[in-house]
């Protein structure tokens, strides 16, 4: 069985890793770190996190990616980063720092930016990891990241899809 591991948070202050399995047993889909999103386009646009998000972000993020508050950045009490295109999320990834709540909007923050420390990196991360994967984009990858579904564990995780858990 794959295992897949992505980082969601718990108690939306650390971060934990939990094991994910597709339905279909065959799936075998690729994820990057936020290190290596934040990278530079290398030689493989197939397969090199850099060009696949310098390549792909417009189309796959056309009102842009948005972590937090679904609805993006308002004036409600629900706080969001809204990163609008590949440079964005290079100059912001990766994240460093414990691991913290949103205080409020923030529309293409820098690296050097203390909006949702590792948090806040992780889960950029993961949406560009669904974002490629679902989409067919990586070379030698198959299968739907977003519906892979927790594995293991018990509480308010337990059953939920990799999507379910990135949009919490």
């Amino acid at each position: 069985m794959f295992a897949a591991t992505l980082l969601a948070t718990a108690a939306a202050t650390a971060l934990v890793a939990l094991p994910f399995a597709p339905d279909d047993e065959a799936a075998n889909p690729m994820t990057f770190s936020q290190s290596q999103w934040g990278g530079k386009c290398g030689k493989d646009k197939g397969t090199d996190p850099g060009c696949l998000r310098d390549d792909n972000f417009t189309k796959l993020f056309p009102d842009g990616l948005v972590i937090g508050d679904a609805d993006g950045a308002d004036d409600d009490d629900q706080f969001a980063v809204v990163l609008t295109s590949a440079e964005a999320v290079a100059k912001f990834l990766p994240k460093e720092g414990d691991p913290k709540r949103l205080t409020e909007d923030a529309t293409d923050p820098g690296k050097n930016d203390s909006m949702g420390g590792s948090l806040a990196g992780q889960l950029v991360a993961a949406r560009l990891n669904v974002a490629v994967n679902d989409a067919g984009l990586v070379e030698g990858a198959s299968g739907s990241l977003s519906d892979m579904v927790l594995a293991e564990g018990e509480g308010d995780l337990a059953g939920k899809s990799v999507a379910q858990v990135i949009d919490m």
